[in-house]
Formats: C-alpha cells, sequence, structure tokens
C-alpha cells in the first residue's frame, strides 16, 4: 500500500490578495514579492498561475531581490575576511614579541615556561577563531542553498511542477 503526500492549496485568489492587502496582483511591490513568495507552496498552481501573469515584474523583482541579498552577502563575506585578517595580524604581533621574548639571554627558566605557554594560548585562540570563522561560513552556506532552494521551489512549483511522491499513476 503505498501513502501519496500531498499539498495542502488552501489560498485562493482572495485570500492571496487580502494577506498581501492590494487590490489586484498589478498592484504588488517588491516589499510584497517575498510575502507573495513566502505563500506560493500553500497556492493552487492556478492561483499563482494568474498572479505571476498579472505581475509581469515578479522575474525581474525577484533578481533584484536575489541580487540584494547577493550584494549584502559579499559585504559579509568582505568584512569577515577583514575580520579573519586583522584577527591574525594581532596574533602574529603577539607570537612574534613572545619569540622575541624568548630569544633573550637574560630570561629565567619561569619567564621561558611563561612565554611558552603564551605562545600556546595564542596558537589555541588562532585555532578557535578558525573553527567558529569556518562554522560560520558554512553555516552561511547552508542559508544560501536554502534560500536558494526555496527560490527554486517557489518558481517551479506555481509553473507546473507536480509534486507526487505516489507510485500509482
Amino acid at each position: 500500500m503505498s501513502k501519496e503526500v500531498t499539498m495542502k492549496r488552501s489560498l485562493t485568489e482572495d485570500k492571496v490578495l487580502r494577506k498581501l492587502d492590494i487590490p489586484d496582483f498589478r498592484h504588488m511591490t517588491k516589499d510584497k514579492v517575498v510575502s507573495f513568495v513566502s505563500m506560493l507552496p500553500q497556492m493552487d498552481p492556478e492561483v499563482a498561475k494568474r498572479a505571476l501573469e498579472q505581475f509581469p515584474a515578479f522575474a525581474e523583482t525577484s533578481l533584484a531581490i536575489v541580487n540584494c541579498l547577493r550584494e549584502n552577502l559579499g559585504d559579509i563575506v568582505d568584512s569577515n575576511a577583514a575580520n579573519a585578517a586583522e584577527f591574525n595580524a594581532r596574533c602574529q604581533e603577539a607570537l612574534n614579541a613572545l619569540e622575541t621574548l624568548l630569544l633573550r639571554d637574560d630570561l629565567s627558566d619561569a619567564g621561558r615556561e611563561q612565554a611558552i605557554n603564551g605562545i600556546m594560548g595564542v596558537l589555541e585562540l588562532m585555532r578557535e577563531f578558525d573553527r567558529e570563522n569556518k562554522a560560520f561560513l558554512k553555516g552561511l552556506l547552508q542559508d544560501i542553498l536554502a534560500v536558494s532552494l526555496i527560490i527554486v521551489i517557489c518558481l517551479t512549483i506555481p509553473l507546473g511542477l507536480k509534486l507526487n511522491t505516489s507510485d500509482d499513476e
């Protein structure tokens, strides 16, 4: 016995228009597009098609939103790279200072031990920073992939993609 997975398509054109607070889809603004896209999975495909026909700038507006997100993402990545470079430069300065201290002939054994412990501490900070930075970038990539997937799904479902997991066709 196979189980068919169905998606609830409860949003009619009137409900969508009311939720967007617009008289018809020709009045959709860039701000409303994000809300509209988030409702696409709950819409009957015919309602979505009619909406997209009435809003010819949907693709351009969606691209503008994606471009804005891409620019913001670029700024985040650039800022992250600058922060990482600054952190690594400061750590290198600390390591250089500790190395210079270790080269002193008049350094006591206790002082040498403290300098070595300082070097080990800086190296551990650098490892931890690298781990956290990689986790941040991985999370950012996962978020980008999720948003991209949602955009693809939201654009293909109303254009006729049939999602049916039943083997009985």
